[in-house]
Parts: structure tokens; C-alpha cells; sequence
């Protein structure tokens, strides 16, 4: 009886300690959450960014910037079936539209195997007079060799290109017959005028050209 009482005494004063123990023991912090390591920032497909940087330069008028953006060899740029195969051609060419107020839209940027294609719209001063049209829409293709254009071009539909050609004849006839000292000064590009001089004088005659034809 007496072991019995012994046992039953040890047991509970164990099972006292236990629980006390329980009772005093510090409750363990759940781990704290594990952060995830933040997203890599998306990168643009460098075609896209030469096709924005092509824009940007444009739209800026900084004829230097866009020639900058190609290879030095084997370049090529096509704008409406007139080529150009050099940057000093492009840099006068992008200077020479500054001059007429001309800005450049791309849109729908899309990847094509090797390609990059983007929709344009064009708008400047000689929009009506040389090109018969408020504006240009365009298909742009973009080609790209180590980070840099290999060739760019900007192609109109077979009816708009058609009216394109109509319009251009119309106008240079009447700039050569009405206006031959001006004509002599912006037919040529690279001619005696800096190229945004030209620009601007060519402005003036498309816009004499639409007043004298409504």
C-alpha cells in the first residue's frame, strides 16, 4: 500500500513538473517568411530598341543620332523606294526632313524570326504637296547586326506608293517651272544648301504648291 501511495506521488509530481515546465518555458517565434529575391527587370528586344531610338532621333531631328544607330558597312535604309547606303546620307537625309517639320509614329512592334515589323505613320509640311496624302502610313521592317541597324525600311502599299510617284511628278513640275532657282537649290540632296536649310525652303514651296492648287 505504502509503494503504491510512493508511486502514485512520484507520478504526479513529475507529471507537476512537466506541466509547470510547459507553462514556463518560452514559446519559439514561427520562422519568419522567406523573401522571395525580386524579379529581373524585363529587357526590350534590341531590335525595339533601335526601332525607338530610330524614332526618337527623327522626331528630334538629329540626323547624327540616327546615323549612329548603323553598321558602318553594308548598311542600307529604304524609305518609299529611295535608298540610302552610307550614314552621311542618312544623316543629311534625317536634317533635311527636320527642316520640313517631318515626325515619325511606330506602333504594333512585333518580332518575325530575324525580323522586327512595326506600322508608321508619317506626317510633315510636304505631306499634301509631294506625297498627295494628310499622311504616310507605312510598313517598317528592322534588321539588326550586333546591336546596331543593318537595314531599315519603310514601305508604303502598292496604291499608296502608285499615288505616291503621281503626286511627287506633279509637284516637282510646277517647282521647276515656277520656281527654278529654288528648284536648282533643294532637287539635289547634298546640294549647296545645308541639309535643314533645304528643308525648310522645300517646306515653303510644298506649301505654295497646295495654296496655288486649291
Amino acid at each position: 500500500m505504502r509503494g503504491q501511495f510512493l508511486r502514485l506521488f512520484v507520478v504526479a509530481t513529475v507529471c507537476l513538473l512537466i506541466v509547470a515546465g510547459c507553462a514556463t518555458s518560452p514559446q519559439l517565434a514561427p520562422p519568419a517568411p522567406t523573401s522571395l529575391p525580386p524579379s529581373p527587370a524585363p529587357t526590350l528586344d534590341p531590335r525595339m530598341e533601335l526601332a525607338q531610338a530610330f524614332q526618337d532621333g527623327l522626331n528630334r531631328g538629329d540626323g547624327a543620332a540616327v546615323a549612329s544607330l548603323f553598321i558602318d558597312e553594308g548598311m542600307g535604309y529604304m524609305d518609299s523606294g529611295y535608298l540610302l547606303s552610307d550614314k552621311a546620307a542618312v544623316a543629311d537625309y534625317i536634317e533635311e526632313g527636320a527642316g520640313r517639320h517631318w515626325s515619325l509614329q511606330l506602333s504594333e512592334c512585333a518580332a518575325q524570326g530575324v525580323l522586327w515589323h512595326c506600322k508608321s505613320v508619317e506626317h510633315e509640311d510636304c505631306m499634301r504637296a509631294g506625297v498627295g496624302l494628310d499622311e504616310l502610313r507605312t510598313d517598317m521592317t528592322l534588321t539588326q547586326q550586333e546591336g546596331k541597324i543593318q537595314y531599315i525600311e519603310f514601305k508604303p502599299s502598292a496604291e499608296v506608293g502608285a499615288a505616291m510617284e503621281q503626286a511627287a511628278e506633279k509637284f516637282w513640275t510646277w517647282v521647276r517651272a515656277e520656281r527654278d532657282a529654288e528648284w536648282k537649290l533643294v532637287a539635289t540632296p547634298g546640294g549647296p544648301l545645308p541639309a535643314r536649310e533645304r528643308g525648310e525652303l522645300l517646306s515653303k514651296l510644298c506649301k505654295e504648291y497646295v495654296e496655288a492648287h486649291r
